[in-house]
């Protein structure tokens, strides 16, 4: 994995952090408000059960006064007491109610928690993949500027291995050109050399003859003298 894909990586993770983190505080509120909500409902359920004893008490009270009172007073008794009995029944009913809102509430409220407490662990888990993903990075980073300084040092003797050849390269042919230099010198120091033994052959060869000419002449001379003698 590149750099470029490691900070995608990266940038996907912080944004489902966000969101994790943002979904997390929605949850809040919301679990905030069935507290809310369920403290009230227990408020109402208190007050309630107190209420209903008492019209329980009042309810019995009637019965037994009901019982003892004369027939022509039955009547105004009874509408009272079926007032006290639907009161005691709304009564219950809305305890009841509530009870059972109370109960879905504290359910709601369960879920919540578990998924508050899901949402926690994977944010944690997030987090851990996010410090692995950061040391991998690190790591990464320092491995290519590992790699550069190889890679930098290694231009660094491709350049000296360039200049060392142009060097050489530059010397052999300054060899070479001293080579023909010498070899053209030498040639003509042969030539010269050629030049000169001729000449001195000839001067020897003229000379010979020189003294060749010389020596004929001094015995014919001498020849001629003796010639001479005898005539």
């Amino acid at each position: 994995m590149d750099a470029k894909d490691e900070n995608m990586k990266l940038k996907e993770m912080r944004e489902k952090m966000e969101e994790l983190e943002h979904s997390l505080n929605q949850q809040r509120d919301r679990n905030a408000k069935l507290n809310e909500w369920l403290d009230v409902a227990e408020d109402d359920i208190a007050m309630l059960r107190p209420e209903n004893i008492l019209l329980r008490k009042r309810v019995k009270d009637l019965e037994k006064s009901n019982s003892e009172v004369q027939l022509v007073e039955a009547e105004p008794c009874r509408s009272l007491l079926d007032d006290e009995l639907y009161a005691q029944r709304w009564s219950e009913n809305k305890i009841q109610k509530l009870e059972k809102e109370s109960a879905i509430m504290k359910e709601q409220n369960k879920k919540l928690t578990e998924e508050l407490k899901a949402v926690q662990q994977e944010r944690e888990q997030d987090k851990i993949s996010l410090e692995n993903c950061r040391v991998s990075l690190l790591t990464m980073k320092h491995t290519l500027e590992e790699a550069e300084l190889g890679l930098q040092n290694r231009d660094d003797d491709i350049l000296k291995k360039n200049l060392q050849l142009k060097y050489s390269e530059e010397l052999k042919e300054e060899y070479f050109n001293i080579i023909e230099c010498l070899r053209q010198k030498n040639q003509e120091l042969g030539e010269q050399l050629e030049d000169r033994r001729d000449t001195a052959s000839l001067t020897i060869v003229n000379d010979l003859m020189e003294k060749k000419e010389e020596s004929t002449l001094s015995v014919l001379r001498r020849g001629a003298a003796a010639a001479g003698l005898l005539s």
